[in-house]
């Protein structure tokens, strides 16, 4: 073959993909996950010219307010799968404002050609707080994930979200009866996941969700007198500290029946938080922190059951540690996350091992630092550093058959834990795995083999490089 026969063919070879279907040019194009990098190929060729304004998603990543624009009005596509709009970060006082109406022209795109995930982001500073942003009705949107500081306010009366199945709202501001009408069932039948991060009443209010398919609920505002819940399906409940407060959740009504996952952070008193129609056994998981002995009451028999406790300063932090898990719901798998900061470690986890009953499964944690052990305790009076603390022989964990330890560094209060649970009392216990993490420290052998020599001869321990281990 002449030079000029294989340089022709060479061409024809380097383009083949330009004679692709425009179906697949689609399809490579929308893997880059970003429109602006989609719209430089349009600089290849002719062919090329005209692919990506066709692009049935349209993500524009840290994208001034102009280029959204004009992306926008480029794009030719009748129905859109995915937008994705983020503006690029304001310093706080910069003087520069995204309008309102710029943002709902952005809107009234998702609301006339979205059939999927609509996601905005807008920065912190970068709009005006007390503007008024009103949601236009989405017929065929999926997925709402919002992050603003304006004050949203529902479609007109009589439209709705009939297709919409999980909202992801932070920072935003909302008028309670506008929170209620929108997310209730006449405007959302479909809803199954509502997540309001950080979302502020306008003025101090009582607020009631009311949902027939609500099935997981992530609840975090400001402003709130009273919260009510009435999900018949609902099956997973977030509720962390509302914003202002030290430690106490909102009073509260949560009606339902099927309520299998509860994550809890604050106190929980029964005189103002009440669970209506949910059995005392959790089908999945609890999940929760310092105080939390009344709510032990109240579900006292849980699938999974994860404390995440940071123990106090001083002897009486500690002793109020010692109270709060006095007695803990019965469980067949835990996971414990213990911050105890200047208590011994090893012991406030044996401590936790000691009240725990027919448990199979143990998850671990391991804290990064802490500066109480043997070696350093962190009070003389302090119970963590009493010899009875260290005992390892006066429990027996019958039921445990499998150990997870996580995030191993080698560090001495690691080691110190270890080496006194493998000298613990559990007779169906074969394998121990210990996993760290992909950034630790280089552990010796001798460390390895210090740890194996503590464990019984049936007790297989094996060390790993792992990611993160969930119950």
């Amino acid at each position: 073959m002449d030079s000029d026969g294989q340089s022709r063919r060479q061409v024809r070879d380097r383009d083949r993909i330009s004679s692709l279907p425009d179906d697949l040019l689609h399809d490579i194009l929308v893997r880059l996950r970003s429109t602006p990098a989609a719209a430089r190929t349009s600089l290849l060729s002719r062919r090329w010219r005209h692919v990506w304004t066709q692009l049935p998603e349209i993500v524009l990543d840290e994208l001034a307010a102009d280029s959204v624009d004009a992306a926008l009005a480029a794009n030719m596509a009748p129905t859109l799968s995915r937008l994705a709009i983020s503006e690029p970060s304001t310093p706080v006082g910069a003087g520069r404002f995204l309008e309102c109406a710029r943002v709902a022209a952005w809107l009234r795109v998702a609301s006339q050609r979205l059939a999927g995930k609509l996601s905005v982001d807008l920065p912190e500073g970068g709009v005006r707080v007390e503007e008024e942003l009103v949601l236009p009705p989405m017929e065929r949107v999926t997925e709402i994930w919002f992050w603003a500081e304006n004050i949203l306010r529902p479609p007109p009366a009589g439209s709705s979200f009939p297709a919409l199945r999980s909202v992801d709202i932070t920072d935003a501001r909302m008028e309670a009866r506008d929170m209620e009408e929108c997310f209730g069932s006449s405007r959302c039948p479909r809803l199954q996941a509502l997540s309001l991060r950080r979302v502020s009443l306008v003025t101090m209010s009582d607020v009631s969700i009311r949902s027939e398919t609500l099935e997981r609920l992530f609840f975090n505002g400001r402003n709130v007198s009273r919260l009510e819940v009435v999900a018949p399906r609902l099956e997973l409940l977030r509720a962390p500290k509302i914003l202002g407060s030290r430690d106490f959740l909102v009073p509260g009504r949560v009606v339902a029946p099927r309520l299998a996952d509860v994550a809890w952070y604050g106190t929980y008193d029964p005189r103002h938080h009440q669970f209506v129609g949910a059995g005392r056994h959790l089908r999945k998981r609890l999940v929760v922190q310092i105080p939390m002995a009344a709510l032990m009451q109240r579900f006292d028999t849980v699938d999974e059951l994860s404390l995440r406790l940071a123990i106090p300063d001083g002897v009486r932090g500690y002793e109020s540690f010692l109270e709060a898990t006095h007695r803990l719901a019965k469980c067949d798998a835990i996971q414990v996350f213990l911050d105890t900061r200047k208590h011994a470690y090893a012991p406030s986890v044996l401590h936790v091992l000691r009240k725990s009953t027919g448990l199979r499964k143990l998850v671990v944690p391991l804290p990064p630092m802490t500066l109480g052990s043997k070696s350093y305790p962190c009070w003389s009076p302090c119970p963590c550093c009493c010899p009875e603390s260290y005992k390892n022989d006066n429990f027996a964990l019958d039921s445990l058959q499998e150990v997870v330890i996580m995030d191993f560094r080698g560090l001495p209060h690691h080691v110190e834990f270890l080496t006194l649970f493998l000298g613990c009392n559990a007779a169906v216990l074969r394998n121990v795995t210990i996993n760290m993490s992909a950034d630790a420290p280089v552990v010796s052998e001798e460390i390895f083999q210090k740890i194996r020599s503590f464990a019984p001869p049936n007790v297989h321990v094996a060390f790993s490089v792992s990611s993160r281990h969930t119950l």
